[in-house]
């Protein structure tokens, strides 16, 4: 079992955290140095559009999943 780096390839989230992906494991992958630097190019730009976009438009159930608000 190998651990560490993998010299050329840097740690990737596959959904960016500021897309409202998680700090986890599971959305994590290896990616080439340069297929990192061009993902995060793609994903800063992504980024920037979905600040501009008021929350209520981005939020499917934003009374939740019943039509509760939270803590109800």
């Amino acid at each position: 079992e190998r651990r560490g780096t993998c010299p050329g390839y840097q740690v990737d989230h596959a959904m960016s955290l500021c897309a409202g992906g998680v700090d986890k494991v599971e959305n994590l992958q290896w990616l080439t140095v340069v297929d990192h630097r061009t993902k995060t190019r793609q994903d800063l730009r992504v980024c920037r559009y979905l600040r501009k976009i008021p929350q209520e438009e981005l939020d499917p159930h934003p009374r939740g999943p019943w039509g509760l608000k939270e803590g109800e």
